[in-house]
């Protein structure tokens, strides 16, 4: 039996999740008398999330034998200056949703409605989700001031409609030269690379090590082929592991074969010594082994290399430097290495002095603040609180140094 507050709040969240459905497809009406047809999609599917969110609710109150109310849902706001405001629009209104549904969670704590409390996990982790979502199309490119994106990590083409969806907004957002490439362990076929056509420049395939003797037999080869009739730039991208000699085959239909030093790695561990794999050293990840097999291949047109010390000195050092330049606040000094340095005042019982200091070199944090480093080298004997240089991964990453002064 719910208690009168816990209904009236679930009630209320129900017109929050029906209002939410009609924000989005405003939203998505306006995409489309823009021509953002992408946008108009993927707005529109999440209208059609909401709706499902609002009738788990509804039923729920049912389900209890309480009254669910069909809620009187005010008009969303139908014009938006940019697909950027559409975007910053939405991420503020999932921040809302999240804290109502926070304080229902906490309304049922207090209530000891249990019950409900169990019920409603399943919205504070679709709500974390929704966040993330928006807030990674928000800010996803911004940080590294890319001229485009790869769409790896597990297997893009397993969710096709999304893979589709976003790659509509990246190009709507930032342009048809933005270059978009996409890694895929499948052969796709001739419907999908229709579909990924125009939105996806360039598809690097991951062909399993056990179909590589028969490459030229397989799906992988005859989807190769169709994606170069569409236009695509196409090419294989494949770890340094015993037989590559097994892939010269493809290079008259690949416009690149790149070949990647096998490296030792957390998750692969227990595999590496199944095979009787070693380091080469003790310093870096490679294996042992691992440029032997492929150098042969590497003399060939069209084939390129990336040793795993390129990738640790090189890519990794140039990805944090574009990332800092990007989110470098006026005073952090970026390093070499793309890592930011600044210094950290603590609050203590005493004010801090600041009015000597230009207000872009300095920024208020609440208990502590931050400043350039060389003003609180210079400043440390007059102001007071404990003091240190703070040198840091950009964009709020990790710590790699504290020094106190």
């Amino acid at each position: 039996m719910l208690s009168e507050r816990i209904l009236k709040l679930l009630n209320e969240q129900i017109e929050h999740e029906f209002y939410s459905a009609n924000f989005y497809l405003a939203m998505s009406s306006w995409g489309a008398s823009k021509g953002l047809h992408g946008t108009a999609a993927f707005l529109e599917k999440h209208c059609d999330e909401e709706m499902v969110h609002m009738r788990k609710l509804f039923s729920y109150v049912n389900d209890t034998g309480a009254q669910a109310i069909v809620p009187q849902i005010p008009k969303p706001p139908k014009e938006y200056d940019s697909i950027k405001d559409v975007f910053a629009k939405t991420l503020e209104h999932e921040v809302f949703i999240t804290r109502k549904i926070n304080e229902l969670v906490d309304a049922c704590l207090q209530e000891k409605d249990y019950s409900t409390f169990n019920f409603l996990q399943w919205y504070v982790g679709e709500q974390h989700e929704e966040e993330m979502l928006f807030r990674s199309i928000l800010d996803q490119a911004k940080p590294l001031g890319l001229s485009g994106v790869k769409l790896t990590g597990g297997e893009p083409l397993l969710q096709f409609d999304l893979l589709v969806t976003c790659c509509r907004l990246l190009k709507e957002k930032f342009g048809n030269d933005h270059h978009i490439h996409l890694y895929t362990g499948h052969a796709p076929t001739p419907e999908e690379l229709v579909a990924l056509s125009g939105i996806v420049d360039e598809l690097r395939f991951h062909p399993p090590h056990e179909c590589w003797p028969d490459i030229m037999e397989t799906e992988y080869i005859r989807s190769i082929r169709n994606a170069k009739e569409l236009g695509f730039s196409v090419g294989i991208e494949v770890p340094a592991l015993p037989g590559l000699e097994s892939l010269i085959t493809t290079l008259p239909d690949l416009d690149f074969l790149n070949i990647n030093e096998l490296e030792w790695g957390d998750l692969n561990a227990g595999e590496m010594r199944s095979r009787g794999y070693e380091l080469s050293d003790n310093v870096h990840n490679a294996v042992l082994g691992a440029r032997d097999w492929a150098a042969e291949i590497c003399l060939l047109d069209k084939v390129h290399w990336c040793s795993s010390r390129f990738k640790d000195a090189v890519q990794l050092r140039n990805r944090l430097i574009r990332i800092a330049e990007n989110t470098a606040r006026s005073f952090d000094e970026i390093t070499d290495d793309g890592t930011v340095v600044y210094g950290i005042i603590e609050k203590g019982d005493n004010p801090i002095p600041l009015d000597s200091i230009d207000d872009g070199m300095y920024t208020d944090c609440g208990d502590h603040v931050d400043m350039a480093w060389w003003l609180l080298v210079e400043y440390a004997d007059r102001l007071p609180g404990k003091k240190y240089v703070i040198e840091r991964y950009p964009d709020g990453g990790m710590i790699v140094e504290v020094t106190p002064l």
